[in-house]
């Protein structure tokens, strides 16, 4: 049988950060994602993405683009040194030291604080000849802090009229949108890819929020799209999914690194992403703890949790035990046994929003002939018969049967289907 190419499934991936999802995710995802050095980078024909690592624990964005020979950058990074980190990594691939375009979402530090640069730390702009400059419409930052100090928007400021003096062009989203004075709507990068800047209602209209100003992109390459749309927050994203009829995409960059207030169910109903890139640990935020943005959640931990207790209910009820009775015995509160099981329930969730989008494509199901086998050989090891055996089971342990079942199935179809390798780094 050949080799089938299996249909990129819903993954999420902590870009910026290792993340390890266990050996059914790492399998899967390693045919689309790729990790050199410095980031990660998912590959469709003559274009890539490359989210790179900032050199720091801080949120922040930056990714860099290469389309044929155009190269493009979004975003730079969470403090000024982000550059040190990111310049090496971009260089490897923009060999002319040329950034066709660069993307300047919005203004808060975590995305821009690269462009500003400092004394010790040269800016984007310093370290690369900037061609065309697109950038934020709207902001709310002031220039000045408390204390009477520039703040990190007036250093970008002032660097990006130094980069415009130097030759560069600027316009801003809504000058791309408008194709006003030399701005285009879609640029072209490469053969059959183009860049379109898609229009952001508060690109005109003023938020409270400094993330609704973002700067959205779509790239197109034939019927393959891949969205990037800033720190857009959910206001900003039913506002975009309302304005356009949005195509399914390959990959979206989650609105704001993750957090629960971006990538809303106005928007991912429509564009159905194949792949989600959550660029730099979601939950984690220098400004303010945001525990209940940590992914996997606490809700999402806890029922996997409940799963893995009830789990080990029903082996001890093979055993003729209730596990009531077991904790009784070690003497260990219900609260303090599940406690046990919740960094296995993390991995877990994250390896079955790869699992359960596989097994769903694949239509792989349990029949009602294999879970009665399998009942069959559970009652057989504790020397019963199947109908004997039925009588002490409840609903829940069919469908753990049946989960089982299917799982097994999912393997095997991996196993059978496709061939992992280990792609030495050559650096």
């Amino acid at each position: 049988m050949a080799n089938k190419k299996i249909n990129p499934a819903l993954t999420v991936f902590v870009c910026l950060l290792a993340l390890v999802i266990g050996f059914a995710a790492a399998f899967f995802l390693y045919a689309y994602i790729k990790k050199p050095a410095g980031g990660d980078v998912y590959v469709s024909g003559d274009i890539s993405f490359h989210f790179m690592e900032l050199g720091n624990k801080a949120s922040g964005d930056s990714i860099y683009i290469k389309a044929g020979n155009t190269d493009i950058l979004i975003d730079a990074g969470s403090v000024e040194s982000s550059t040190d980190t990111t310049s090496e990594y971009i260089k490897r691939y923009c060999t002319d030291n040329v950034l066709e375009y660069v993307i300047v979402t919005h203004a808060d530090s975590d995305h821009i604080a690269g462009f500003a640069g400092s004394s010790s730390s040269p800016s984007i702009f310093d370290r690369f000849t900037c061609e065309t400059v697109i950038g934020f419409n709207l902001t709310n930052k002031e220039l000045t802090t408390a204390s009477g100090n520039p703040t990190t928007y007036a250093q970008y400021r002032e660097q990006l009229q130094e980069a415009i003096d130097g030759g560069a062009k600027y316009y801003t989203a809504l000058d791309c949108y408008n194709n006003k004075d030399g701005a285009q709507r879609t640029y072209t990068l490469a053969n059959g890819i183009e860049m379109e800047i898609l229009y952001n209602y508060y690109y005109e209209h003023e938020s409270a929020d400094e993330n609704n100003y973002s700067v959205c992109v779509m790239f197109n390459q034939g019927d393959k799209h891949f969205l990037f749309t800033g720190d857009l927050e959910e206001d900003g994203e039913e506002r975009l999914a309302e304005f356009y009829d949005l195509p399914e995409v390959e990959l979206i960059k989650a609105g704001h690194h993750g957090s629960k207030t971006s990538s809303t169910d106005a928007l991912l109903s429509e564009i159905r992403p194949k792949i989600v890139c959550v660029c730099c640990c979601a939950g984690y935020n220098q400004y303010n703890a945001a525990e209940e943005n940590v992914f996997p959640t606490q809700a999402m931990i806890d029922r996997e949790v409940d799963g893995l207790v009830q789990k080990f209910e029903y082996q001890l009820m093979y055993q003729g035990l209730k596990l009531q009775d077991y904790l009784d015995f070690i003497k260990v509160p219900m609260a303090d046994f599940r406690k046990n099981y919740e960094e296995q329930a993390r991995k877990d969730v994250l390896n079955q929003l790869v699992i359960s989008k596989l097994i769903k494509d694949e239509k792989i199901e349990a029949t009602e002939e294999e879970v009665e086998a399998k009942i069959a050989e559970q009652a057989a090891s504790v020397d019963k018969t199947a109908e004997e055996y039925k009588k002490t089971m409840d609903p829940r342990q069919y469908d753990y049967i049946r989960s089982d079942i299917v799982v097994t199935k999912l393997f095997d179809f991996l196993k059978a289907n496709n061939e992992m390798y280990v792609e030495e780094n050559k650096e």
